[in-house]
């Protein structure tokens, strides 16, 4: 229009004046806006004027360089491409004038680009003046519009090597201008059929592996990804090994977005090998050609997607969920190369991983015993796997051996089994390394990498990860033998032997492990004489016989030093500064045996020095186990009787002795032996010890042994399988002594043998006083609370019966068991209250009074508990019919009440009590038709032939039951599983045995040690079992602990009470709340979802498929509520209009979603309008950002956990809660 406008302006201009006019124009324009330089350039189309047009090419050149050229001018035809051609000419001398500049290392040719950055891992510092850089970004982006068309090749191709060399700029913004001209080029086929591609390639493998800086590697990733993703012809060429490595670099090392670049190139380089008639090797593929590439394309997708789930989603539960998919890609018909399975390990044990994930991947790693393949003879394979086992050997040193060998993995992984204490982790890593060096052809090799951690390591690493290192290399030898083993690595072995720097029983393990290793590797038949081995190698071998001849004519049992590294070794200046403390202690103890010339000046200088050489030394184990029966020695608390000074001594070296056994837990047992010898031998020792807040401080808190010692305990039991025959004198007890249970044994007997002393009574009002003094409801586990708390009160209350007042204590008692919920404390309970019951026969009515109750609703588990005391009592040779015959009457409508708790009680001990009446002949009760036909029909029950265990371990007789073995290990431990048993039966006869040998001669305790417990039988209906990654079989969560098993199910009988006089339900007004939930598709999250809804009170809910409401999965978990709500389908794709039409209708969208503008729910800035519409996202998405964008505004719920999200009906539930909190009537 404009043209033919200028042309019928032009008729009316002579002929000889248009030249003056477009001129006139020309110049106009170049003082004028964008219009007047469009009617300039339609002019010159009209007429003509090569003076005026080579002025206004001049003007637009001007304008270009400084970026001021307008948009929109319509360039097009020979000014465009002359234009293009100058940019592309500007950008030629700008690199030109930067490969001059100093410290530049940039050459370029236009007929061949050559980009190297040297030796220097910075790009070059290509600083340029501001006109300069603005000059090159107005170039650059107006060279990054042109099209093919208007220009030559040669031109694009000088266009595409500058902004090949450009992209390297320190100019920040030039460089991303160019990364844009060549991404231009690449997705719009600028460059199709030019040789542009064996530039582009050395350029962005320049960009990063030369340069450290991240922006840069970012523009070279994205441009590589632009590349992939246009399927651009040259990237046949690329594909050459270092184009995988960059990229397993890039999954290996880099952040998320780098990642995510990385699996998308991967996926479309495996796409464009699928559909490429000439296909290229991928890492880790051998004979491409040869391939099912649908196949191959499947298993890279899928190898993608759990790259994806491990290391960017990290999700717990969705990272466990890909083990079949994990163990695909390590098998054998993995069409993924392996080295991108150990890329994937690589990146998953990385220590920024969060803990709980790196956890599961190294376990998976152990548990499929990963191992590089077998050496294949010759060809691809050959070299492939060559490859392979390299990236396995970084794998293992650089990433799993860090992971496995930290500590924390070791000491919670300490369990104790059947009364031995295991490290799990440590035995799945020995038994990993036992497979490693036994069944692969890369022994050698995993062997140096092994060693040469523990020795590099020394200072640094967790000593116990070096015991089972060693532990696995050991079980490997005897099935290769050392002999297999390098002369290198023995010397190694044997270099590590002298490894001093470990605590003991972990030093003995590895000097007594590497020297047997050392020894087996001799020549069979060749003495140490004669042995032609390394200096170390035969000088370990002479260590190991040595040793072996110790072990073998050794029979004492108090060896000191009691370190087997130390038997050959020179004793330190510390070792004589012990040794010479425990000659002293002993030669005073003998002192003190013998009576003779006791000096209290004396003897009081000689035990401070003592205990001073001691605190010099830092309290050495076998020394401070020696001074409790120094300082306790009954002669010398008899002298501390005339000599004050002793006295105090005595006080201050008693309390610290027992702050030392807080930490040092093998103190602990001599301590308490000492203590018990002299309060059962009837010293006064008021002044020295009070007793009573003794056993008050360790009945709430006993020594508990430290992680160390814990490790400690678990290295023994594999330094006695070192060498069965001679190592098995290498227990705990041989290096610590007697175990803490040894201590606690003495304790209670103590305690049971104090009789009338006047610290008896004050212990049982003070262990009642504080049991009873706490407020309902009584959390299940408590701090402070104990089992030893009320097994001290037992023994404590069965002497001092005739002292108490027993109306008092009962009341207390019954007070306390009515509050409690724990199962093992209510059982412990029950046994006082029996017990008392059992001497104090007035009381026993109160258990009938009780029983009468018709509130069955206050508290159902006590009047249970009640209803087992009373059938304690009955069961005693002391009561007689009349109480029996009351109870049973108690029983009738207990056994018919509305609690279940309470009619099952009574249903489990009816027949007990009945089995009781038929042995005493009691007739009111056999021969009464209503007992025995409630008798017998409960005796018909299913159930009552099959008992539960709980319903075995809860049994008790207060005359047979009543032994300290069902004290301290009876089957009532079973009933929870919040403590173990504190000592056993066998503590208490090998504490007897040594009083024996020590001729003392205590009182009789109040309670009998009784017969040995019989193992209760398993439940004949198995636990089910759930199987871990390790392999191992654990039981499922036990039944949450409460009430016993019932025997029949819920009677419904008592629900006619509470049942309305109205025929119909009052209807209930929903609230404005409408839930969205169809980006939600998992049937089992609908059918809570459904629930919450309807419980909550929400007017209607949308679902993608209404349909779904007849799935099984949905109405397991919905019940009856959708049967109760209105339910309506809405697709996914209808949400946005959805809210549209809710919005014009006054409704405020929310959204529940972790974002920037995420409000906190329950926050004062969070309050809900009146009228919402809730928006559910999807279970691994979340809400899409285009249905965020509708959202009025977005809330988030308040974590503390270090998991990262709820699951969606749980969310739902919370907010709908929060909801109908902030809008109740109340509120």
């Amino acid at each position: 229009m404009a043209t033919t406008t200028f042309r019928r302006l032009l008729q009316y201009v002579p002929a000889e004046d248009r030249s003056i006019a477009v001129r006139a124009a020309v110049e106009d324009a170049k003082k004028g806006s964008t219009a007047d330089i469009t009617a300039a350039l339609d002019l010159l189309a009209e007429h003509t004027d090569e003076a005026a047009k080579q002025s206004l090419i001049l003007h637009l050149h001007e304008l270009l360089d400084c970026g001021k050229l307008p948009a929109g001018l319509g360039l097009s035809g020979e000014l465009l491409a002359e234009l293009v051609q100058y940019a592309a000419a500007g950008l030629h001398d700008a690199v030109y004038h930067m490969q001059r500049m100093p410290g530049a290392v940039l050459e370029v040719q236009m007929e061949q680009l050559r980009l190297e950055f040297g030796k220097s891992t910075q790009p070059p510092d290509l600083t340029l003046s501001s006109y300069q850089s603005v000059r090159i970004i107005s170039l650059l982006h107006f060279v990054k519009s042109m099209n093919r068309a208007d220009v030559s090749k040669t031109v694009y191709d000088q266009v595409f090597a500058a902004a090949l060399v450009l992209i390297g700029s320190a100019d920040r913004t030039i460089a991303t201008a160019a990364r844009d001209v060549l991404a231009r080029q690449i997705t719009s086929t600028l460059v199709e059929g030019s040789d542009t591609g064996t530039m582009l390639w050395p350029c962005l493998q320049s960009l990063l592996s030369n340069s450290n800086d991240p922006f840069y590697q970012a523009l070279a990733f994205s441009l590589w990804l632009c590349c992939a993703s246009a399927n651009y012809s040259a990237l046949s060429t690329w594909m050459c090994p270092a184009y995988w490595c960059i990229l397993q670099e890039g999954l290996k090392l880099g952040d998320a977005e780098r990642r995510k670049q990385c699996l998308a190139i991967l996926r479309q380089s495996v796409l464009w090998n699928a559909g490429y008639s000439s296909p290229c090797s991928i890492a880790g593929v051998e004979n491409m050609m040869a391939r099912d590439f649908r196949l191959l394309v499947e298993q890279y997708e899928r190898f993608c997607t759990v790259f994806e789930t491990i290391l960017l989603g990290r999700y717990l539960n969705q990272v466990i969920a890909t083990e079949p998919d994990l163990d695909l890609l390590s098998s054998p018909i993995s069409l993924v190369g392996r080295q991108w399975l150990y890329v994937l390990l690589d990146a998953s044990l990385n220590s920024k991983i969060q803990d709980s994930n790196r956890r599961f991947i190294g376990n998976w790693i152990m548990h499929v015993q990963l191992r590089p393949d077998d050496i294949s003879k010759g060809g691809t394979r050959a070299e492939i796997q060559s490859k392979d086992a390299s990236a396995f050997m970084r794998l293992f040193r650089n990433s799993f051996l860090p992971w496995a060998t930290q500590g924390s993995l070791f000491t919670s992984t300490l369990k104790r089994e059947h009364d031995v204490l295991r490290c799990k982790h440590g035995i799945r890593l020995a038994e990993y390394i036992e497979v490693l060096l036994t069944d692969t052809d890369y022994c050698s090799t995993i062997l140096d990498i092994i060693l040469d951690l523990i020795l590099n390591r020394r200072g640094g690493n967790f000593a116990y990860a070096s015991v089972y290192l060693l532990q696995g290399v050991a079980h490997a030898s005897e099935k290769v033998q050392p002999a297999g083993f390098s002369q290198q690595a023995l010397l190694k072995i044997a270099e590590i032997s002298t490894w001093a720097a470990l605590p003991e029983v972990a030093r003995d393990f590895v000097y007594v492990r590497c020297l047997k290793l050392c020894n087996d590797a001799r020549p069979k038949g060749v003495a140490v004489e004669g042995d032609v081995s390394p200096a170390g190698l035969a000088r370990a071998a002479a260590q190991w016989d040595k040793l072996r001849a110790e072990l073998t004519t050794y029979t004492q049992a108090d060896r000191s030093p009691r370190l087997a590294a130390m038997w050959s070794a020179a004793p330190s200046r510390r070792d004589q500064l012990e040794r010479a403390g425990l000659g002293e202690c002993a030669q005073l103890r003998q002192i003190l045996d013998a009576k003779d010339s006791l000096h209290p000046e004396t003897v009081l200088a000689q035990i401070e020095q003592i205990w001073n050489d001691a605190e010099y030394l830092e309290y050495p184990k076998e020394l401070i186990m020696q001074l409790p029966y120094l300082i306790l020695h009954s002669n010398l608390l008899a002298l501390a009787d005339a000599s004050g000074d002793i006295k105090s001594m005595l006080a201050k070296r008693i309390g610290d002795l027992r702050k030392l056994s807080e930490t040092r837990v093998y103190l602990f047992p001599p301590l308490l032996c000492a203590i018990r010898n002299i309060g059962l031998m009837g010293h006064y020792l008021s002044d020295l010890i009070d007793l009573e807040d003794l056993i008050l401080q360790y009945a709430e808190r006993l020594p508990e042994p430290t992680i160390d010692m814990r490790l400690e305990d678990a290295t023994a039991v594999l330094l006695q399988s070192v060498e069965p025959g001679m190592t098995a004198r290498f227990s705990y007890e041989y290096y610590f002594g007697y175990r803490e249970m040894y201590g606690v044994a003495a304790l209670l007997d103590l305690v049971s043998r104090l009789g009338n002393s006047s610290c008896t009574l004050p212990i049982f009002e003070q262990l009642l006083h504080r049991w009873a003094k706490q407020k309902a409801p009584v959390p299940s586990v408590s701090p402070w609370k104990r089992a030893l708390q009320l097994q001290l009160m037992l023994l404590t209350c069965e002497q001092t019966l005739s002292q108490i007042n027993a109306v008092e204590a009962l009341q207390k008692l019954h007070y306390v068991l009515s509050i409690e919920p724990l199962p093992r404390y209510r059982y412990l309970l029950s046994w006082i209250i029996a017990r008392i019951y059992l001497k104090e026969r007035t009381l026993r009515p109160r258990i009938l009074i009780e029983l009468s109750t018709k509130d069955h609703h206050s508290n159902p588990k006590y009047l249970a508990s009640l209803l087992k005391i009373g059938v304690m009592v009955a069961k005693t040779e002391e009561t007689d019919a009349e109480f029996a015959f009351k109870l049973a009457c108690a029983f009738v409508p207990l056994a018919a009440s509305s609690k279940v708790v309470i009619r099952h009680e009574a249903q489990w001990q009816m027949p007990r009590l009945m089995d009781y009446a038929k042995e005493r002949s009691w007739s009111q009760i056999t021969d009464n038709a209503a007992f025995v036909a409630l008798d017998e029909y409960i005796r018909s029950l299913e159930r009552f032939e099959l008992p539960p265990l709980e319903r075995q371990l809860d049994r008790f007789d207060p005359a047979k039951d009543h032994t300290m073995t069902n004290l301290v290990e009876g089957a009532w431990y079973g009933l929870d599983s919040t403590e173990v048993a504190l000592c056993s039966r066998e503590d208490f006869l090998t504490l007897w045995e040594d009083d024996v040998k020590q001729g003392h001669s205590w009182p009789a305790p109040c309670i009998p040690l009784g017969e040995p417990i019989s193992v209760l039988a398993q439940q004949q209906e198995p636990e089910p079992l759930s199987e871990t990654v390790d392999g191992s079989k654990q039981k499922s969560p036990p039944p949450a602990t409460g009430e016993p098993r019932a025997l029949q199910t819920k009677g419904t009988a008592y629900l006619a009470s509470g049942l309305s006089h109205s025929t119909s339900p009052s209807p209930q007004r929903r609230k404005e709340l409408i839930v969205i939930a169809s980006l939600v598709d998992n049937p089992h999250n609908l059918g809570g979802l459904s629930r919450v809804a309807e419980i909550f009170g929400a007017s209607e809910l949308h679902l993608q498929n209404a349909n779904v409401t007849s799935n099984k999965d949905f109405t397991a978990v919905s019940v009856s509520s959708h049967n109760h709500l209105p339910i309506h389908q809405l697709s996914a794709s209808a949400i946005m209009e959805y809210l549209a039409v809710k919005k014009s209708e006054g409704w405020s969208v929310v959204g529940i979603e972790q974002t920037d503008r995420s409000l906190l729910l329950g926050s004062e800035e969070c309050r809900l309008p009146e009228k919402i519409v809730l928006v559910l996202g999807s279970e691994r998405e979340g809400i899409p950002a285009v249905v965020l964008g509708s959202c009025d505004f977005l809330v988030e719920i308040r974590q503390e956990g270090v998991t990262r999200s709820l699951n969606v009906q749980t969310a739902a539930a919370v907010v709908l809660f929060e909801f109908g909190r902030q809008h109740s009537k109340e509120g």
